[in-house]
C-alpha cells in the first residue's frame, strides 16, 4: 500500500472535538483560521463509529475533483506545533480508504440520524467557530475518509524520521523518492511543496510534466526564457556553456498567479547552476537544478 504523509490542524483535545483557535494557524487563507475549527478535529473520536469504521476528514485528501476517491493509503499524520516552531508526529493509520461522493452522502445521512452532526454543531459553537458549515457544505467536504480504530498507531515525535519542514496541507509522497530527483533543497522545502502540489493537481499528466519541467528550469520554460533573452547565455556572467545553465525564476514560482505566468519566459533568466542557488535566496524563490 502506498505510503503518504499528511498534515492535520492543531488540536488540544486529542483530536476528539474542536479545541478553539489556541495553537492554530493565523494564516487567513487556511480553513481553520477563517472558520475557527478544522474538520480533522474529530479524527480520533471513536464514539461515533459506523459499522466499525471511523468516518472522518483529512484536508490533504480534499481535492477539487475528489481525485483520491476509492483509493487506499497508509497515512502518517503530523501537525505543526507553533509553540515549538516545528512539525510533530501524531499517528500512522495503516489503512485509510478515501470516500466517493456517494459514500460521503450515505454516511452523512447516517450520522445525521444518529444526532452525531448535532453534537458536532454544538462542539463548533462552543469554541466560537462557524457552525453553519456542517449543514451547508457538501458531505464530501465533511467526511472524505474512513478507517478502523485498530489501524491507528499513535506515535511520538521521534518516530517520524522522514518528517522535514513540510508546510502545506498536501498528501505528500515518500520524500526520499522525490529527493532522488532533485538536489539543492532549501531549508523551507518550498520545492517539495511545489512539486507535490503539481503532482496532486487535478490536471492531465501532460500538463503535470510541463509544469514539473518548468519548476526545475527545464523544458518549455527554458525555451521561453531563451527566446525572451535572445540567446542561451547567462544573464549575469554571459557564460554560454549550455550544460551548466539553468532557467531560474526571477518572480518566485509561488507568487505566480497561474500556470501561464509560470511558463512565461519574462519571469526568468538563465544562470549557471553554481550561482543560482544563492540567487534564489535573494529573490525568495528556491529552485533546484536537475540531476
Amino acid at each position: 500500500m502506498e505510503e503518504k504523509i499528511a498534515r492535520i490542524c492543531w488540536n488540544d483535545n486529542g483530536w476528539k472535538k474542536p479545541s478553539g483557535e489556541y495553537g492554530k494557524s493565523q494564516n487567513e487563507k487556511l480553513f481553520e483560521a477563517k472558520n475557527g475549527f478544522g474538520f480533522e478535529e474529530w479524527l480520533f473520536d471513536f464514539d461515533t463509529l459506523v459499522d466499525g469504521y471511523k468516518y472522518a476528514f483529512l484536508q490533504p485528501v480534499n481535492t477539487k475533483n475528489n481525485a483520491h476517491a476509492g483509493l487506499r493509503y497508509a497515512i502518517h499524520l503530523y501537525a505543526y506545533d507553533k509553540f515549538k516552531s516545528e512539525n510533530i508526529s501524531i499517528a500512522k493509520i495503516a489503512n485509510v480508504e478515501c470516500l466517493t461522493e456517494r459514500d460521503a452522502k450515505l454516511v452523512y445521512d447516517k450520522l445525521h440520524q444518529k444526532l452525531v452532526l448535532d453534537t458536532m454543531v454544538r462542539d463548533v459553537e462552543s469554541v466560537g467557530g462557524n457552525k453553519n458549515l456542517l449543514t451547508t457544505l457538501p458531505p464530501i467536504n465533511c467526511f472524505n475518509v474512513r478507517f478502523k480504530p485498530q489501524d491507528v498507531k499513535f506515535l511520538s515525535t521521534a518516530d517520524f524520521h522522514s518528517l522535514h519542514k513540510l508546510t502545506r496541507y498536501n498528501l505528500y509522497k515518500n520524500k526520499h523518492y522525490l529527493k532522488q530527483l532533485y538536489v539543492c533543497f532549501d531549508s523551507d522545502d518550498q520545492l517539495l511543496d511545489d512539486v507535490t502540489e503539481i503532482m496532486n493537481a487535478d490536471i492531465s499528466n501532460t500538463e503535470k510534466e510541463v509544469l514539473m519541467k518548468a519548476r526545475i528550469g527545464q523544458g518549455k520554460y527554458r525555451k521561453n526564457v531563451i527566446r525572451v533573452w535572445g540567446g542561451e547565455v547567462c544573464a549575469v556572467t554571459l557564460n554560454s556553456i549550455r550544460e551548466v545553465l539553468v532557467a531560474s525564476h526571477i518572480k518566485a514560482w509561488k507568487d505566480c498567479s497561474n500556470s501561464t505566468e509560470r511558463l512565461d519566459g519574462c519571469t526568468g533568466q538563465l544562470q549557471p547552476d553554481t550561482f543560482f542557488c544563492k540567487f534564489s535566496k535573494l529573490t525568495g524563490d528556491k529552485l533546484p537544478f536537475a540531476v
